[in-house]
């Protein structure tokens, strides 16, 4: 009887490893091929080479002199972020992009659940760190902003709860 559990036992090992290295190698497969089109995509309409790598959180990619990354599962302002800016906290991250080009450095925060009062109370914030901006209010439901100040260009968009922060600073010469 002891033989017995033992094939047993070892066959459901082998059959949950066999299962688990299909699933596995099946996964990698896809994400290969995903990365592969994405990669052709960027091709076509850069004409750079491109390399993506997926995760499951998001993606790295490199095209040319531009390294971008995607952090679909971030949830907090970017550390690296420039100090100048102050920090959109109307709503919750989604996710946020950083991208390092030549000339600049660039964040995409999206967020959801923004309320609608949320572009008032960030303009006011630009306008009280001494930017001068653009706004507009979309009757409370959204809107958007933009302002240069210094090496820095600020653009802030949304609505329905949702919102856009993006930001770049230009490298020094």
């Amino acid at each position: 009887m002891k033989k017995h559990n033992y094939f047993l036992v070892a066959g459901i090992t082998l059959l949950f490893l066999a299962l688990f290295t299909m699933n596995y190698s099946c996964k990698n497969a896809g994400q290969k091929s995903a990365e592969q089109a994405m990669e052709q995509a960027i091709e076509q309409s850069t004409g750079e080479d491109a390399d993506v790598n997926l995760s499951d959180q998001g993606a790295t990619i490199h095209s040319g002199d531009v390294t971008s990354h995607i952090d679909a599962g971030a949830n907090k302002w970017p550390a690296d972020a420039p100090a100048e800016i102050p920090e959109f906290t109307f709503g919750k991250i989604k996710g946020v992009t950083t991208s390092d080009h030549p000339e600049l450095y660039n964040w995409t925060i999206v967020y959801e659940e923004v309320p609608a009062d949320a572009f008032k109370k960030y303009n006011d914030l630009l306008k009280a760190k001494g930017m001068e901006t653009m706004f507009m209010d979309m009757a409370g439901q959204g809107g958007s902003i933009t302002c240069e100040f210094g090496d820095l260009t600020i653009s802030v968009m949304g609505g329905e709860g949702n919102a856009v922060v993006g930001f770049s600073k230009k490298k020094p010469q």
